[in-house]
C-alpha cells in the first residue's frame, strides 16, 4: 500500500494539533503489536513517557515527535531536549523534581524500563543515521546511569528509533489502521467499520457500547447443541473467513432476528484479528480490485453488506471478489444478510458461501433468541415478565426498543406498549389517537417509501404526510443519516425495517381483499418521488406475508409499467429480480413495455439476472412454453452480443440452448481467453457434451495461465470426465498439485476422482491422495471413499462417478 506522510491534512480522525496526531496515531498501530499498551495525554505534563506496555517486571515506553521539516540532524536536537528534560527531572535520588510526578516510572526497577522508542514522523535516509540517532540515544542513557547512581538501572536501556519507514513497515502489517487513518485510503463505497456516522439514535443500541451482545457462543457455554448440530458460534464463522473454505457468509432470516447484530460481531472480532473491515455502501468490481490493491496479501480483509437487496448485482461483485482472490492471491472476504424471500429469489445459487438461517426450525434457536430477548431487556433494568415477553414475540431486535425507550425516559409509552397486543398495532394507535382511523392507510404507504433522500422530504404531499413524517421523526422511529446502502446522501429512514413492517402489515390486515390496490396506490406515489426503488425493497422484506402472499405481482407490474412507464426504467433490475415473480413471471415480465426494457440487454444486472433465469429452467424438470421459450431465446441472443463483464449468461444460456449460443461462446474464448471466468464457460461446454476438439486450444491457454488457481479443480475433472486426452491436460494437473494448498484443499475432491476414473493411473496421485485423506474434513467424504475404491481396482468407480458427476453438473452458483 502506498502511505502517504504524516500530516493532518491527509489524516481521517479530526485534530488541531499534528504532534497530538501523531501520538494517537503511533498508539494506536503499537497496541496490535503490544496488546494493553498504555497512553498518555499529549497535552497533559511531559514526563518524556507518551505510551508505556508492562510485561511482567520489564516495561517499554516511548516518545512521540512530530516536526514539519524533519531531518537526521532535527532529530538529533529534538532528543537532545528529551535528554535536558530527564537529566534536570531525574537528578535528586530521592525522587522526580517536585511537582514533576510524572518522571516517577524512570526511578523504578521493577517494572524496569528496558526498551525505549523514539517515534519521529520523517524518514532517515539511511541505516547509518539510524544507527548513529540509535547509538546517541543509548550513550545519553548510559551517560545518565554514570552520572546519577539511582539511574543505573537505565544502563542497559535498548533503544529503537522508529522513524516514518520502520512506522510503515508496521502499518502494512496492521492494514485496518491504515483504513481508519489515512484519507487516501477512502475507497468510495467503502467506509472503516465503526466509524462515527454508522452508529447514532436508535443504530448505537446495535453496539455493544450500549447494549452488550449475547453470542451464540455463549449460549452453547450455557446450552450446548445437540450431536450433530451445524450451528457455529462467532469465533467459528470467522475461523471460516480466515481459512478460506468459503469466501463469505450469507445470514438470513427474517426482520428483527439479529442478522445486522450477528454481522456486526463477525465484524469486531475480525478487526480483533487486525483485519480491515469495511461496512458496504454500494460498490462495482473496480472497487474490489481497488481494494484489492491496497490491502494485498499481508492480511484477509473483511466486507460487511448489511442490506444486499441494495447491491444491485451482488452476486457479480462477489464473483469479481472470488476471481481477484485466486489471481492475486488476496484474501477478501464477505458477510451479507438478507430476508429469506430476496435470498431464494437473487441470491441462493448465484454466491458460493456458507449460509447461516437464523429462523429455521430449531429447538435450540427458540432457546438463544429467547436468551438474547431476557439478556437484552436484564441490561436496561426491564424486567422481562409476560408482558414484555408477548410483545417480543421471540424477535430480539423489540426488545433492543423496549431498551430504546427506557435509556430515552420514555417510560409512559413503554408501559403503553407492554399494554398492546402488538408492536406494530401501537404504533397505529398512538397515531390514529392523533390522526384519526384514516391515518393508517398513509401511515402505511410512508413506512414503505423509506429510505427517503432528505431533498425528496420536502416533496411530500404536505396534506397527507407532513404531520406523520412530524410525528415519526418527534417519536424516535424515524432518523436523519447520513447515508445509507442506497444513497449517498442524507437520507430519513426508519430506526429498523421492523418498524416499516409492522406498519405495512398493520394496515393490510385490515384491507386483504384489496391489498393490491394499496399496492398499486403505493407504487404511484413511490415513482411520482423518485423513490420506486425503496418501495420495492419494502415490499420484498414481507411479499411472502399474508395478503401479499396473494398479490398478483406479474399483473400488478404490468399495469404499473404501462401506466407510466419512464420512472420504472430507474428501477428495471430490481423489478426483474422481485422475489414475488417465479423464473417464468420474470420471463413474461421482459415481454411487458418494450420502452422499460430498451437497452436493457447491455446492463450486467440484467444479463447475470437472465442467466439466473436460465439456470432455473436447466434445473427445472418442467417444460418451457413455447411462448415463453421464444422470449427468453429472444432475450438471450440479444445480450449474448453485448456481454463484456461477465459470462454468467452465456455459462447457463449455452446448457439451455447450445446450438443457438454457442458461436457467442466461442467469441467469448477468442477475446477472453486466460481470463479468470472463462473457465465456467469451458466447464459448462465440456459438460454439456459439446466437440471437445473445437475448445482443446482455450483449455490449453486458460490452464497455462491458471493451472495453480485453486478453480483449476473444475476445468481438469471436466475435461476428464468428457473424454478428453491425459496428455494434454497432465502437466497442468501436475502444476495444480505442486501448490501444497491446492493438493490438500476440499476442491481436490473434485481432481482425484476424476484422474483415478479416467487414467486408472494411481501412482500419478497415490502420494498426493494419501496427504489429502490425512485432513480429516477429507476423509469422510464421498470422494475419499471413491479414491480409495478405484485405487484398490473397484469396478464400480465409473458408474459412481457417473453419478456423482451428474450431482455436481452446473458448479458455479
Amino acid at each position: 500500500m502506498l502511505i502517504p506522510n504524516f500530516s493532518l491534512h491527509a489524516l481521517i480522525p479530526q485534530y488541531r494539533d499534528a504532534g497530538e496526531a501523531f501520538q494517537a496515531f503511533v498508539c494506536d498501530l503499537l497496541k496490535r503489536e503490544y496488546p494493553g499498551l498504555e497512553e498518555f495525554p499529549a497535552r497533559g505534563k511531559d514526563g518524556c513517557i507518551d505510551f508505556c506496555h508492562t510485561d511482567g517486571n520489564r516495561c517499554l515506553v516511548g516518545d512521540c515527535k512530530f516536526m514539519e521539516d524533519g531531518d537526521f540532524d532535527t532529530a538529533q536536537r529534538e532528543w537532545k531536549k528529551v535528554e535536558a528534560k530527564l537529566r534536570e527531572h531525574l537528578a535528586s535520588p530521592v525522587g522526580p523534581t517536585i511537582g514533576q510526578a510524572q518522571y516517577r516510572p524512570w526511578y523504578c526497577s521493577d517494572p524496569v524500563i528496558d526498551t525505549f522508542f523514539y517515534c519521529i514522523n520523517f524518514n532517515l535516509t539511511n541505516l547509518n543515521q539510524v544507527t548513529i540517532l540509535e547509538n546517541i540515544i543509548k550513550q545519553d542513557f548510559v551517560q545518565l546511569a554514570d552520572d546519577f547512581h539511582h539511574l543505573d538501572h537505565l544502563r542497559e536501556i535498548q533503544v529503537q528509533a522508529l522513524h516514518w519507514q520502520r512506522i510503515k513497515d508496521r502499518l502494512a502489517a496492521h492494514p485496518f489502521v491504515y483504513f481508519y487513518w489515512f484519507r487516501d485510503s477512502f475507497i468510495p463505497g467503502l467506509e472503516p467499520h465503526d466509524s462515527p456516522s454508522q452508529f447514532r439514535g436508535f443504530r448505537a443500541y446495535l453496539g455493544n457500547d450500549k447494549l452488550p451482545y449475547y453470542s451464540i457462543e455463549q449460549h452453547k457455554g450455557l446450552i450446548p447443541t445437540s450431536d450433530g448440530s451445524t450451528i457455529l458460534g462467532e469465533e467459528e464463522l470467522l475461523d471460516i473467513l480466515q481459512s478460506g473454505s468459503n469466501p463469505g457468509i450469507i445470514v438470513t432470516g427474517g426482520g428483527g432476528l439479529g442478522k445486522s447484530r450477528l454481522s456486526l460481531q463477525i465484524a469486531r472480532l475480525a478487526k480483533d484479528r487486525d483485519w480491515p473491515v469495511f461496512r458496504v455502501r454500494r460498490i462495482s468490481s473496480d472497487t474490489i480490485e481497488r481494494l484489492a490493491r491496497i490491502v494485498g496479501t499481508a492480511s484477509p480483509a473483511l466486507l460487511i453488506f448489511d442490506y444486499v437487496e441494495t447491491q444491485g448485482d451482488f452476486a457479480q461483485i462477489i464473483e469479481d471478489m472470488v476471481q481477484i482472490n485466486d489471481q492475486s492471491g488476496c484474501r477478501l472476504r464477505f458477510v451479507a444478510s438478507c430476508r429469506p424471500s430476496f435470498y431464494k429469489a437473487a441470491v441462493k445459487g448465484r454466491v458460493g458461501h456458507l449460509e447461516v438461517t437464523l429462523d429455521k426450525e430449531s429447538t435450540w434457536l427458540d432457546g438463544y433468541r429467547h436468551a438474547a430477548i431476557r439478556h437484552i431487556l436484564n441490561a436496561t433494568g426491564i424486567k422481562p415478565d409476560a408482558g414484555h415477553l408477548r410483545v417480543c414475540k421471540d424477535i430480539p431486535v423489540l426488545a433492543v426498543f423496549m431498551a430504546y425507550l427506557r435509556e430515552q425516559g420514555r417510560e409512559d409509552e413503554l408501559h403503553e406498549l407492554i399494554r398492546t397486543e402488538d408492536f406494530g398495532s401501537w404504533v397505529v394507535k398512538r397515531l390514529d389517537a392523533a390522526f384519526g382511523r384514516s391515518a393508517g392507510r398513509d401511515l402505511a404507504t410512508l413506512g414503505a417509501l423509506f429510505p427517503l433522500p432528505k431533498e425528496t422530504v420536502d416533496h411530500l404531499d404536505r396534506d397527507r404526510f407532513n404531520g406523520l413524517f412530524t410525528i415519526l421523526a418527534e417519536d424516535g422511529w424515524i432518523e436523519e443519516r447520513e447515508w445509507d446502502e442506497m444513497h449517498d446522501g442524507p437520507v430519513w429512514g426508519t430506526v429498523h425495517d421492523v418498524f416499516a413492517d409492522g406498519l405495512m402489515l398493520a394496515y393490510l390486515g385490515t384491507v386483504e381483499r384489496t391489498a393490491d390496490r394499496f399496492v398499486a396506490d403505493l407504487f404511484r406515489t413511490a415513482a411520482d418521488l423518485g423513490v420506486l426503488r425503496s418501495a420495492l425493497t419494502s415490499l420484498q422484506r414481507i411479499v411472502f406475508e399474508t395478503p401479499l402472499s396473494h398479490v398478483d405481482w406479474l399483473a400488478l407490474f404490468s399495469t404499473q409499467m404501462a401506466e407510466n412507464p419512464a420512472p420504472w426504467r430507474g428501477a428495471r433490475e430490481m423489478l426483474l429480480q422481485y422475489a414475488g415473480l417465479d423464473p417464468r413471471q420474470r420471463i413474461h415480465l421482459l415481454n411487458r413495455s418494450p420502452e422499460i426494457w430498451e437497452g436493457a440487454e447491455g446492463e450486467v444486472p440484467i444479463q447475470n439476472t437472465i442467466g439466473w433465469i436460465a439456470r432455473c429452467l436447466v434445473k427445472d424438470e418442467n417444460e418451457v412454453s413455447v411462448a415463453e421459450n421464444a422470449i427468453l431465446r429472444k432475450w438471450l441472443s440479444k445480450a449474448a452480443v453485448k456481454l463484456t463483464n461477465s459470462n454468467y449468461l452465456l455459462t447457463w444460456g449455452l446448457r439451455l440452448y447450445p446450438e443457438m449460443l454457442s458461436e457467442y461462446a466461442l467469441d467469448w474464448f477468442r477475446n477472453h481467453p486466460t481470463i479468470f471466468q472463462t473457465h465456467y464457460l469451458l466447464v459448462a461446454w465440456l459438460e454439456k457434451g459439446l466437440p471437445i476438439a473445437t475448445v482443446t486450444e482455450w483449455i490449453i491457454r486458460w490452464s497455462a495461465r491458471n493451472a495453480a488457481i485453486s478453480h483449476f479443480s473444475f476445468v481438469a475433472p471436466a475435461w476428464l470426465d468428457a473424454g478428453g486426452l491425459r496428455n494434454i491436460i497432465e502437466p497442468y494437473v501436475q502444476a495444480w498439485l505442486d501448490v501444497e494448498a491446492n493438493r490438500v484443499s476440499a476442491a481436490a475432491e473434485f481432481v482425484y476422482p476424476s484422474w483415478l476414473d479416467a487414467t486408472k493411473d494411481g501412482e500419478f496421485v497415490r502420494a498426493d491422495v494419501r496427504a489429502w485423506l490425512d485432513i480429516d474434513a477429507n476423509r469422510i467424504s464421498e470422494a475419499a471413499n471413491l479414491c480409495l475404491q478405484i485405487l484398490a481396482g473397484c469396478n464400480q468407480g465409473r458408474r459412481i462417478r457417473a453419478g456423482r458427476r451428474a450431482g455436481l453438473a452446473g458448479y458455479r452458483c
